[in-house]
């Protein structure tokens, strides 16, 4: 139990360090573009467009992060479901030609709270490089 709280207390940082730093870039860049906003019209729509997509990063981290600490989500099957509409969303969006196939082995798995928000992390980030490098070719993700 004391290392469910302490786990949990560390993602509860995590986010707070990453949404504090973040609030804190859009606070400067709504600055920088209200002060451009007359003079340098283009720069002051790079601002804003890098505002939207920091705080559009950050709406999905939270998600991330506030889904990996709700209990109902505590089973591999549940992570497969989240990988699994992670990756019909890269194959919508970049009509990507993306097979994941899951080993029966990988749903007995148990993982902790922690680990399986990191091995989403990994899983999310690696697919995304490979469908950004794949040129459109097939790639098949294994597990």
């Amino acid at each position: 139990m004391k290392e469910l709280q302490r786990v949990r207390s560390e993602i509860a940082n995590n986010l707070h360090a990453d949404v504090t730093t973040t609030l804190s870039n859009i606070n400067l860049l709504g600055e920088m573009a209200k002060i451009k906003a007359d003079k340098d019209i283009d720069r002051s729509k790079e601002y804003i467009d890098q505002i939207s997509a920091k705080s559009h990063s950050m709406i999905i981290a939270m998600d991330d992060i506030l889904w990996s600490i709700d209990p109902e989500n505590d089973s591999i099957e549940k992570t497969l479901l989240r990988m699994m509409e992670f990756t019909d969303a890269l194959r919508n969006r970049h009509a990507a030609n993306i097979e994941l196939i899951v080993d029966k082995k990988i749903q007995k798995l148990r993982l902790s709270m922690k680990t399986r928000h990191e091995f989403f992390l990994i899983y999310k980030e690696g697919i995304r490089l490979i469908t950004q490098y794949a040129g459109g070719k097939k790639y098949t993700c294994a597990n």
